[in-house]
């Protein structure tokens, strides 16, 4: 006998492989339903159809912050990037046999610039007296929660801590001298800087900048002696007192010697030694009660 036969070939059905959600980050301070991103299976089985879960196991912990409908992961709450920058959740896709394959993932919070500055750095804090208009002191920054408010406009502002706005200028974010400084006149100026995020309320902050000490070889200010008398009749290397010499750089050493010039006409009469101002001959006062010299 001969006949015909239906051979029926039914597709074997593979679990989905694969899940993924693009985009995965959400801006923060966005209200409650805002779409993250779509959610897409990879699936041996072309052309199957996929139902899309929030389920517990590794990676749920912030499961309650999301909600899925039908392929879109939505937001149930606002993010504060501030507070926290990442999210994670587990994602299970089924296809219509019942088949599933679970995926834990990260949703990334992005920023926005929603926060003043807190603070402003100087690095360095000092610079050497003397130099010229247009020296750089140091660069500026910002401390900012946000990253979204990294680009800082930085001025010289009024208010408590400005004394010395004048001897400086800002360029960008580089503080440079106005004019040249003395350490002589004060060792440390002081400045008042203010930093605008473009956006938020400004953030202004006072800053102490160093002077550096440099030696300049000024001439010293004032020689003084501690004793100008002297008793008749001293033999030679008698001493008459002691020299003292002023000057603007501390700890300068000094030479001290008898020079020609107005108030010279003893000079022959006298000698220095070791800082001290001694007779070189024996004095005598009956023709003469002063003698004068030049140092």
């Amino acid at each position: 006998d001969s006949g015909t036969a239906e051979i029926v070939v039914r597709a074997v059905n593979f679990a989905p492989v694969n899940l993924t959600l693009n985009p995965s980050s959400i801006l923060e301070n966005q209200p409650d339903g805002t779409l993250v991103g779509l959610l897409t299976a990879e699936d041996p089985n072309p052309g199957d159809a996929h139902a899309f879960y929030l389920v517990s196991g590794t990676g749920d912990e912030d499961n309650a912050w999301f909600n899925v409908a039908s392929n879109r992961l939505v937001a149930v709450r606002s993010f504060d990037r501030e507070a926290r920058a990442e999210f994670n959740i587990r994602l299970r896709v089924r296809d219509a046999a019942g088949s599933s394959f679970d995926q834990p993932l990260a949703v990334t919070i992005l920023d926005l610039n929603d926060n003043a500055p807190t603070g402003i750095r100087l690095s360095p804090t000092s610079v050497a007296e003397n130099q010229p208009a247009g020296t750089v002191v140091g660069q500026l920054t910002a401390i900012d929660p946000d990253l979204a408010g990294a680009g800082h406009t930085f001025t010289l502002c009024a208010g408590d801590g400005d004394s010395d706005n004048a001897l400086f200028t800002i360029q960008g974010s580089t503080v440079v001298t106005a004019g040249p400084l003395d350490f002589e006149a004060a060792s440390f100026r002081h400045i008042r800087v203010q930093a605008d995020d473009g956006t938020n309320p400004p953030f202004a902050q006072a800053l102490n900048i160093a002077v550096g000490d440099v030696a300049e070889n000024v001439p010293p200010q004032t020689l003084s002696i501690n004793c100008t008398c002297l008793l008749p009749g001293s033999p030679p290397e008698t001493i008459v007192g002691i020299l003292r010499t002023l000057g603007p750089d501390p700890g300068d050493s000094h030479t001290l010697s008898l020079v020609a010039g107005e108030g010279d006409a003893d000079n022959d009469k006298f000698l220095i030694r070791d800082g001290a101002l001694l007779t070189a001959t024996t004095l005598g006062f009956d023709g003469q009660a002063q003698y004068q010299v030049r140092l």
